[in-house]
Formats: C-alpha cells, sequence, structure tokens
C-alpha cells in the first residue's frame, strides 16, 4: 500500500474493513490521535486517491470514509 508522508500508517485495518466509517468511529479504533491530525491525515489520503469521502444531507452532515 502507498505512504503518504506525515500520515498515520495506511498499512492497518482501520480502513481496510471494506465498509464506510465515520471520523468519530475512526479516531476511537485508532486511539491517541488528535481530532486535527485525523481530519488532516484523511484529507490527503482522500488527495492521492486513497480514500472516499461521503457526505450526506441532512442536518448535521454526516461523513463516512472508504478505502479506493
Amino acid at each position: 500500500m502507498t505512504e503518504v508522508p506525515g500520515a498515520f500508517p495506511t498499512n492497518n485495518e482501520f480502513l481496510a474493513d471494506c465498509r464506510a466509517v465515520g471520523p468519530i468511529d475512526l479516531r476511537r479504533r485508532i486511539g491517541g490521535i488528535r481530532t486535527r491530525v485525523l481530519s488532516g491525515t484523511l484529507c490527503r489520503l482522500q488527495y492521492n486517491g486513497l480514500v472516499d469521502r461521503c457526505t450526506y444531507r441532512e442536518a448535521p452532515p454526516p461523513v463516512e470514509y472508504r478505502l479506493t
């Protein structure tokens, strides 16, 4: 798997179970990561095409991430 500089290791199973995961669930799975760091990492992974970001038209808008 491709490594993204400054990202937490992408060779883990945090997103690998092939289902969409919300950022709160992802943060609980990883443990010990700050929200800002996780958000920045997910943005970089999305920019590099490793993660899809799904948003829904609800209030508040839920966000889910899935490996591509």
